[in-house]
């Protein structure tokens, strides 16, 4: 019978999330036997109703003990009491002496649940610091807390700390999302050498230097759980609270379930910001270059053009993106064979690359502008080619510079 019990605890059967209350149902839905472990949790109900323990006033709706004793098979279902605790209770038929019970275990899932949520969460966003809001109203449903952050070590090696995210159930605070502070006299500091949660049950006798900071902003109690990332310590996940002794080692628990993940988002985040900023400086720079910079598919659709396109040939660049042929009608028929040919021999890795290929095009305001292009090929991991790169530079003012030198020669000849 306990082995048909542990098997239909389902996900979370064979897991730490706390403990499994058992108690015994008649048919009559009346409470006839509870263990000593669910009594010490949540006082005796013999005798009473078992929906008394939801406080309810009738039967549940979508009982399981009434559908186990129907199917005469093991039900389980989920279930939230008024404090907000959730629980899987399965509810196992049993024939006794002639008379059909219930064999309830209630199982308290709340922290398995938040911990579920919350990893789908963190992989909801490449960006922690999007999601972090949603993780503390989570993590709020199982500690209380008036201020929670994560902390993480300067990447420079400086002996900094940044507070990295930050939420808060007060306004001023020293300690700001985006702070650097001394690595020394931290809470982290002391978990690098601890490698394990670290516990400040008041204050007022500080562990830490922040301690005394914090103190300040009302924060009486502080829990910190590292964040670890292939061996190493990357930063810690801080509450704090503005009651002495608010937070117990139990707690820990549930972090050490989610920590691993909140360390990988960490660094994910880091590195997403890092590519971000690398787009906007390159960004940055392609904006401001005043050469024609485009990077095209064999089959002529572009998948790159720098805005100087607009000044060079009066299209914006939303026009070529829509219409891959318009960059080859605005070449002149007479130099179009010359272009074709030249790029041909790139395509087919004839040749490594075209350079001061010299054709005109026509403005979209009808004047000649000429081009000078060089051309190199981008090939994937396997050597086949999959696009060109190319740069092309205005000569139209140089060709005019030339065409008055000629002239000047012939007047002088």
């Amino acid at each position: 019978m306990l082995s048909s019990l542990q098997d239909n605890l389902g996900v979370y059967n064979g897991s730490s999330w706390g403990s499994a209350y058992v108690r015994v149902a008649n048919q009559e839905k009346v409470v006839e036997y509870e263990d000593p472990l669910f009594q010490e949790r949540f006082g005796s109900n013999v005798g009473r109703p078992c929906y008394k323990f939801w406080r309810r006033r009738s039967p549940c709706k979508g009982c399981v003990s009434e559908k186990a004793l129907i199917s005469k098979r093991p039900e389980s279902k989920e279930e939230t009491a008024k404090d907000g605790r959730v629980y899987l209770m399965t509810s196992v038929p049993v024939c006794l002496n002639g008379q059909w019970s219930t064999i309830e275990t209630i199982k308290d899932v709340t922290e398995a649940k938040v911990g579920l949520d919350i990893l789908q969460i963190i992989a909801s966003s490449l960006d922690i610091r999007r999601v972090y809001n949603l993780i503390s109203l989570e993590l709020k449903k199982v500690i209380e807390f008036d201020r929670m952050s994560m902390t993480v070590l300067d990447e420079m090696g400086e002996g900094t700390v940044e507070t990295f995210v930050l939420t808060k159930g007060y306004r001023r605070t020293e300690l700001k999302e985006g702070t650097h502070y001394p690595l020394s006299g931290s809470l982290l500091e002391k978990l690098m050498h601890t490698r394990a949660p670290v516990l400040v049950d008041d204050t007022l006798t500080p562990v830490v230097e922040t301690d005394r900071i914090l103190l300040k902003e009302g924060i009486r109690s502080r829990f910190s759980f590292p964040l670890e990332y292939k061996g190493q310590i990357i930063g810690s996940l801080n509450f704090g609270s503005k009651r002495p002794g608010s937070f117990k080692e139990s707690h820990a628990r549930l972090l050490n379930y989610i920590a691993p993940q909140l360390a990988i988002a960490v660094e994910n985040t880091r590195l997403f910001r890092k590519i971000k900023d690398s787009e906007e400086r390159y960004r940055t720079l392609v904006d401001s270059f005043p050469h024609l910079f485009f990077t095209r598919k064999k089959e002529g659709a572009f998948s790159l053009l720098s805005p100087s396109v607009k000044t060079i040939t009066g299209y914006r660049p939303q026009e070529f993106y829509a219409r891959s042929t318009l960059m080859d009608s605005l070449i002149y028929p007479e130099d179009a064979g010359k272009v074709k040919a030249e790029l041909a021999v790139v395509w087919d890795g004839s040749s490594p690359s075209s350079r001061n290929l010299e054709y005109r095009i026509s403005h979209k305001e009808g004047r000649t502008v000429w081009l000078s292009q060089d051309s190199y090929p981008v090939r994937d991991p396997r050597g086949k080619i999959v696009c060109h790169e190319s740069l092309s530079r205005d000569k139209t003012e140089a060709k005019k510079i030339e065409e008055i030198k000629d002239n000047l020669m012939r007047d002088v000849t």
